[in-house]
């Protein structure tokens, strides 16, 4: 009885909609989630969208996955506490805050692109030849540049809009990725450890969304890992699903932040470590995840370090058929990607002209 007491109270204390799971049945809801047609004694295995396999297999830490609830499909995740487990809906799909984020990022743009054109006039400079202040410049607006395309970006990839799909050997591609990353990752002090046992493997992914959501993760772990610590990148496959860790040495994250992990662009202004950001990294991972049938499962292992795990249901694709008829337009603005998306985490040395 104080158990289911305490589910209450921690419900009701949750302004989204929230509701407790024990085994396979929904037992009790907060008021937020009653007015949306979720009421005890429901099966969560009819309200699960995406991610079945992985919330069976789940057994602690934060998992993203996807509710279908009265024809709608929400973004949830779910933590065990008290015996239960806790799901926290959020529907993204039309967010006013990713809105206004959007219009200011357009606002952004302008000013940016004069000062890089300012800024390639310094590195021809005579008076600052043998001065790292270009490089940490160019470093610094190549940071500037990814974080205004995040939140410009934020509202289509929420709605999985423009979600341009071709068949190509995953695995190929996701290895070229890790391998420009590790030659970065040794260069900036870090070592890159590659686990890449699966090999091709034909299936139907967005290039652009995929190769965003892998460095995003490198990113972060790489940011939160003392220099002359092992980063690990994993790809497998597991029946239909292909699943990609990043795993890291560091402190891991404090439990304001694990909290609210996959929502923290919804968090109200604080002073923090700059580390965190905006948050709308992990959202923008989260949302590939989603528009590919899979999840994001978020663990502290025992002992020190992060493991993000972001799985993609492994639709079988026609090696004959590799391109879209979709035109691509660049994200990065012509820059190198990898320089762009681990520009936070990377030493200035490398942004040289």
């Amino acid at each position: 009885m104080q158990q289911t007491n305490q589910i209450d109270e921690l419900l009701k204390l949750l302004t989204y909609p929230a509701f407790s799971v024990h085994d396979g049945t929904v037992t009790h809801v907060n008021s937020a989630a009653y007015q949306r047609q979720i009421s005890p004694g429901t099966e969560i295995a009819h309200l699960l969208h995406t991610g079945k396999d992985a919330y069976d297999a789940f057994t602690d830490g934060r998992l993203h996955l996807q509710l279908c609830v009265a024809d709608t499909v929400w973004n949830a995740s779910v933590t065990k506490a008290m015996g239960a487990d806790i799901f926290l809906l959020e529907n993204t799909a039309d967010s006013q805050e990713l809105r206004i984020l959007s219009l200011a990022a357009l606002q952004f743009r302008f000013p940016l692109a004069e000062i890089a054109l300012l800024t390639d006039k310094l590195f021809n400079d005579e008076a600052l030849k043998g001065s790292d202040i270009p490089e940490r410049l160019n470093r610094s607006l190549m940071t500037m540049q990814r974080l205004i395309g995040n939140m410009s970006d934020a509202p289509r990839y929420s709605r999985n809009a423009n979600c341009a799909m071709q068949n190509r050997d995953i695995v190929a591609f996701i290895e070229e990725i890790l391998e420009k990353c590790k030659a970065l990752a040794e260069e900036s002090g870090y070592k890159l450890e590659l686990i890449i046992p699966v090999r091709e493997l034909f299936v139907s992914f967005s290039p652009e969304r995929l190769e965003r959501a892998i460095y995003n993760m490198l990113s972060n772990a790489l940011k939160f890992s003392p220099v002359g610590s092992t980063i690990t990148a994993k790809l497998e496959k597991c029946k239909d699903v292909v699943m990609f860790t990043v795993s890291d040495e560091g402190p891991g994250l404090p439990e304001n932040v694990t909290g609210n992990i996959f929502t923290r662009y919804l968090r109200e202004p604080v002073i923090e470590d700059s580390r965190f950001g905006m948050g709308l990294g992990m959202m923008l991972v989260c949302a590939t995840a989603s528009a590919h049938g899979g999840t994001v499962l978020v663990r502290q292992p025992k002992g020190k370090g992060l493991s993000v795990t972001m799985t993609l249901l492994a639709k079988p694709g026609n090696p004959g058929d590799i391109r879209s008829n979709i035109i691509h337009v660049d994200y990065s603005g012509g820059h190198d990607h990898a320089l762009l998306e681990l520009s936070d985490a990377l030493s200035p040395e490398l942004y040289k002209k």
